[in-house]
């Protein structure tokens, strides 16, 4: 064990003491009266117990134990009237007073200090991979999220084409048989002959809204969910914030209305009603979809 203190360094396993970095000679019975003392710097050590354990039980005179102790002092740098190392107990014994700093407390210091450092080190990567990980997930969940509406508008764009291709064809097949041409709305003109339709006639209205039902309403609900989950994408893609006004609108309408009234096959929403669709989304999604691949 090696101690330090003041200027001095008490190397016990060798045997060496040292001033301000230099070996100095101390006499064996010396040392060791220093390195017991230091052991037991938290007590008063009596003369009888430095007898016992220092000279060993031998018999030894007080001016031998009072000259050990000066010699002790002088060459810690101490001395009687002092008394900053070596402090004499009256009717008690000594004690040593120094601030002491063993190699041992210092090593265990310096590898909890070490342990703390690299312990801040892992926590620190940690922290940031888990921020990355996040950053990236958050990236990647907003991607398949835009992906996803890019595909419900390729669903709706065409059950859209195929249902006004069967819408057309209702037209066609009331118009010849009642000799006139459509004049209002297609969701007037539908409603206004629903009582009036023949049994072909009904199975091509039932089509069309069949496709209300199932195909623009579920993918203009899943559009709005992914919205109303993911609102990072209305700040990020120009024309969503005015494509969640035009469905919100169709779905409360198509609730409200559509669902309440059988006469009714198509579910238009539009300029007329204040929120048309905006054409440009699609083409502000793909780009945006290209330039995060």
């Amino acid at each position: 064990m090696i101690y330090h203190f003041n200027y001095i360094t008490i190397d016990s396993n060798n045997f060496k003491l040292q001033v301000k970095g230099t070996d100095t000679q101390v006499e064996p019975q010396v040392f060791n009266l220093i390195l017991y003392l230091i052991k037991n710097k938290d007590k008063v050590v009596s003369r009888d117990e430095l007898l016992d354990q220092v000279w060993q039980g031998r018999m030894v005179s007080d001016t031998s134990i009072n000259n050990s102790i000066k010699s002790a002092r002088k060459v810690l740098g101490d001395d009687g009237n002092k008394q900053q190392v070596i402090k004499t107990v009256h009717s008690r014994g000594y004690q040593f007073v120094a601030d002491i700093q063993s190699t041992e407390n210092t090593f265990n210091k310096a590898l909890l200090a070490k342990r703390f450092g690299l312990y801040i080190s892992v926590i620190t990567v940690v922290f940031l991979l888990l921020l990355l990980f996040i950053n990236y997930y958050r990236g990647y969940e907003l991607k398949q999220s835009v992906q996803k509406i890019a595909n419900y508008q390729e669903n709706l764009y065409l059950t859209f084409v195929a249902q006004a291709k069967r819408r057309n064809e209702l037209v066609d097949m009331i118009e010849t048989r009642i000799g006139e041409q459509r004049a209002m709305q297609f969701e007037k003109y539908f409603s206004y002959y629903f009582d009036k339709l023949n049994a072909e006639e009904k199975f091509v209205f039932e089509q069309i809204r069949g496709m209300t039902e199932i195909g623009l309403y579920q993918n203009n609900q899943n559009i709005i969910n992914e919205l109303n989950n993911n609102p990072q994408i209305i700040t990020q893609i120009p024309g969503t914030k005015e494509l969640q006004q035009h469905l919100e609108f169709w779905l409360n309408k198509y609730h409200s209305v559509f669902k309440q009234r059988q006469d009714m096959c198509l579910l238009y929403v539009g300029v007329e009603d204040g929120v048309p669709y905006p054409s440009e989304v699609n083409d502000h999604i793909k780009t945006w979809l290209e330039n995060h691949n």
